[in-house]
């Protein structure tokens, strides 16, 4: 494979993160070509969750390097580190991410991430990354490693799958209050 894309999409897209090999490739959704992967980055380190972005960016949760990366969304190269702490400051800038699972942009244009080591959901600013609250406190709700599938229903709930609960754990989409398990 090429760590660099080999053609833009022209329709819909397909992407697809593989945690082992450190990448994320894209095909074509209508006839399944493979269209490359995303442009190298060497702080990708275990490619988990993804979204795209409201600006049509692609935000790729790398659980190992705990940050959460952003590639254009036309061609895939790499920008930048949305999430990430500066080790230079005594202030982590993440709030205390550890292993980011999911990433979903919520209704409110917040970036939400899971975290997987924390068992907490974290929300940062759409625009910039930049920490803004933790969402759903450390096991709130029985949450017992948030995973990849995180999403908002319908009703506005945030739906957390948990890899060692079992459960797919339920929050009031505004405030981050735990529901009933759904």
């Amino acid at each position: 494979t090429s760590s660099s894309t080999t053609s833009e999409p022209a329709g819909p897209t397909l992407l697809v993160c593989s945690f082992v090999a450190d990448s994320v490739t894209r095909f074509d959704l209508a006839t399944g070509e493979f269209l490359g992967a995303l442009g190298p980055s060497e702080y990708l380190d275990g490619a988990l969750g993804i979204t795209v972005g409201p600006d049509g960016q692609i935000y790729v949760a790398s659980e190992e390097s705990n940050m959460v990366l952003r590639h254009d969304g036309a061609s895939g190269a790499f920008i930048d580190r949305f999430v990430w702490d500066d080790p230079m400051t005594p202030n982590d800038e993440t709030g205390g991410l550890s292993g980011p699972g999911a990433v979903l942009f919520g209704p409110d244009g917040m970036l939400y991430v899971s975290s997987f080591d924390s068992d907490a959901i974290l929300r940062y600013d759409g625009a910039t990354g930049s920490f803004e609250s933790v969402f759903v406190p450390e096991g709130s709700g029985g949450l017992d490693g948030p995973d990849a599938g995180m999403t908002f229903g319908p009703d506005g709930d945030l739906f957390v799958p948990g890899f060692y609960s079992g459960t797919v754990s339920r929050f009031d989409g505004a405030t981050g209050a735990p529901l009933p398990d759904f």
